[in-house]
C-alpha cells in the first residue's frame, strides 16, 4: 500500500488510541512507532533498533485491544496490529524470514521430542508388561520359577527389539530404553540389570545377533 496512506491511518488511529488512554509512555511509544506496510488485515507496525524498548508499551494486553479495535474502525475491516523490529519494507521481510525459520526449527523440534517420546512410550509399555508378567506368577521366590519368567520377559524385550530393528549402540534412545526395562526387571528377579542385559544378549543366539 502507498506509504503516504499508511502512514496517515496510522496517524488518525494513534490519535484515536490516545483519546481513550492518558498514558504518557504510551503516547511517546505511539509517536516513536514507524507504519511500514497493511496487508491484508495486518497493519505493520515498525520500531528502530533504539525504540524496541517501546514496543511493550504497544502490545500490553491493556493497549493492544483498543490499538486493534481503533484500526478496525477506521478501515471498516477486521484488523489486527503486528509489530516488529525494523523501520522498513526490507527489516519487515527479513524479519519475517526470521520468524518463518524459527517456526521450522520449532516445528522440527517438537516433532523430534513427539517421536522419542512414542519410542519411550513404546518401551515403557514393554517394561510394564514384564513386570504384570511377573505380578502374575505364583511361587515368585522359586528360582526355577524366575528363571522361566526371565525367559518369558526375554520373548517379550526380544518381541520390541525385533519390531524396532534394535542394534546395539546404533541409537542411543533405544539403548538407554531398553537399559530402563532391564533396571525394572532388576527389582522383580533380585539380579542385577548388567547382568539381566549380558544374559538376554546371550539368550538371543548366543549373542550372534546384538554383536558389535
Amino acid at each position: 500500500m502507498d506509504k503516504k496512506l499508511v502512514e496517515s491511518i496510522w496517524y488518525e488511529v494513534s490519535e484515536r488510541v490516545k483519546d481513550e488512554i492518558i498514558n504518557p509512555s504510551v503516547f511517546n511509544a505511539l509517536e516513536h512507532a514507524v507504519p511500514i506496510d497493511l496487508q491484508g488485515h495486518t497493519f505493520i507496525l515498525g520500531f528502530a533498533s533504539q525504540d524496541t524498548p517501546l514496543i511493550g508499551y504497544i502490545t500490553a494486553a491493556s493497549v493492544l485491544p483498543i490499538i486493534n479495535r481503533c484500526l478496525t474502525e477506521n478501515m471498516k475491516t477486521p484488523m489486527e496490529l503486528m509489530v516488529v523490529e525494523g523501520t522498513s519494507m526490507e527489516e519487515y521481510i527479513a524479519h519475517k524470514e526470521l520468524l518463518e525459520k524459527a517456526k521450522v526449527t520449532v516445528a522440527a523440534a517438537n516433532e523430534e521430542r513427539q517421536a522419542r517420546r512414542r519410542v519411550e512410550n513404546k518401551w515403557e509399555e514393554v517394561g510394564d508388561k514384564c513386570i504384570r508378567t511377573f505380578t502374575a506368577m505364583e511361587n515368585k521366590g522359586y528360582a526355577v520359577n524366575k528363571g522361566m519368567y526371565l525367559r518369558e520377559a526375554f520373548k517379550i524385550v526380544d518381541e520390541m527389539c525385533l519390531e524396532v530393528g534394535y542394534i546395539y549402540h546404533k541409537d542411543p534412545l533405544h539403548d538407554r530404553c531398553l537399559s530402563r526395562v532391564f533396571d525394572r526387571l532388576e527389582t522383580a528377579v533380585e539380579l542385577p540389570a548388567g547382568i539381566l542385559a549380558f544374559l538376554f544378549f546371550e539368550y538371543k543366539d548366543e549373542g550372534k545377533i546384538y554383536k558389535f
